[in-house]
């Protein structure tokens, strides 16, 4: 027997005990790569007092089942209560339950932050107020990941949080939802086009001035029936992904190309997002994580830092491998009524993706898009926060 049954301590110091007996074998004795652990000693000398049930993942895989005691607790997935959103969750769930089958996966579903009441756009920074609800549920420890369409996701971010993995993405274009035109070029002129994101207003104007925007926001099945039930539009725009993911294939044949409207950075793309001090659930989600996708995103993302536009600003910007280990960047910075539009276009390596965003931010500078940005946030800082989209469609 390995402990007495009297005063127990020998159970309690066991802990300690084998931590420096693995520490001893690998640093003292040097018995090579096959003992060695993934993380500095001073980091794991803080989880020596507890029962080592998160303790850092052993690459010897039979230190980890004899020394390591893998978590059980279970994974709660805060997400907003719609159709998009709980599809995107339970996707993330179930791969996450194939992953660790011994875990229960859960979701929870909170209000959404998009049924808050007008309020004006920079009021109580209310750009993130449609993340802000499930953001909360992270920071309160009432839940352990967050699922969110990347896209929607604001440029900064948020204290505490942390973005653990980008999943594959999907098609990042916008489809065309309207009755009897196959394109935007087939509205006829004077058509109501019904959307709230400046983004896609802004590039529909550049294409078609005569046509007419007007305010369209909500879920996925509100925005279709203004189309085509209650024909109070002649056309609207969503994602191609949100209706994928969504199970509305049949609204997917009338994609809009790159070229004539640019997507949303991260577009296609879902956030997992967790506590930055919860290393299990980190470590848990990272697996998640599409290599390719988060380094395209993170371009993307990081120009529309840098030119000052968040995920409501008439900005587009797209990144897409190209020839294995290349990458191309195209960008779109317009005024809200189109008129004003800076292009910019490059290609480069992967691995060099930052000085892709460098030489496109300075491109789009020298004519004038950071003055543009501002102005047009200047404005949409006056508009309720009902008048801007920010549905993952």
């Amino acid at each position: 027997m390995l402990f007495c049954e009297k005063c127990g301590r020998c159970r309690l110091i066991w802990p300690r005990v084998r931590l420096v007996l693995v520490f001893w074998l690998d640093g003292i004795t040097g018995v090579g790569e096959g003992l060695r652990v993934r993380f500095p000693v001073t980091a794991k000398l803080r989880w020596a007092g507890s029962e080592l049930r998160d303790f850092p993942r052993f690459e010897n895989a039979w230190l980890r089942r004899t020394f390591v005691r893998p978590s059980r607790r279970p994974i709660v997935i805060a997400t907003r209560n719609s159709r998009l959103a709980l599809a995107q969750s339970g996707a993330v769930r179930d791969v996450l339950q194939r992953l660790h089958p011994k875990v229960s996966v859960e979701l929870l579903p909170v209000e959404q932050g998009d049924q808050l009441p007008d309020q004006l756009l920079h009021a109580d920074d209310g750009k993130d107020l449609f993340t802000r609800a499930v953001e909360q549920h992270l920071l309160w420890e009432r839940a352990d990941v967050a699922v969110h369409s990347l896209k929607d996701m604001p440029t900064r971010e948020t204290p505490g949080l942390v973005l653990a993995a980008i999943t594959a993405r999907a098609d990042a274009r916008d489809a065309l939802i309207a009755r009897g035109a196959g394109t935007l070029a087939d509205l006829p002129s004077g058509a109501v086009v019904g959307t709230a994101s400046p983004r896609r207003a802004a590039q529909v104007l550049a294409a078609r001035p005569d046509l007419a925007i007007e305010s369209l926001r909500g879920n996925i099945d509100t925005r279709l029936g203004a189309v085509l039930s209650e024909e109070r539009f002649d056309a609207t725009l969503l994602a191609m992904a949100g209706l994928l993911r969504g199970g509305l294939p049949d609204h997917t044949t009338k994609p809009v190309s790159i070229e004539q409207m640019v997507p949303s950075p991260g577009q296609g793309a879902l956030a997992i997002q967790c506590r930055a001090d919860d290393h299990v659930t980190v470590r848990r989600c990272l697996s998640l994580n599409n290599v390719t996708a988060s380094t395209l995103c993170n371009a993307e993302r990081e120009l529309a830092a840098e030119l000052g536009g968040g995920c409501h600003a008439p900005v587009g910007i797209y990144a897409e491998a190209i020839d294995g280990n290349q990458m191309r960047l195209r960008a779109r910075v317009l005024s809200l009524d189109g008129r004003q539009r800076v292009d910019a276009d490059e290609t480069g390596e992967m691995k060099s993706s930052r000085h892709v965003v460098e030489t496109v931010l300075a491109r789009m500078n020298d004519q004038g898009a950071q003055a543009i940005v501002k102005a047009a946030l200047a404005d949409l800082g006056e508009r309720p926060i009902a008048q801007v989209d920010s549905t993952g469609a």
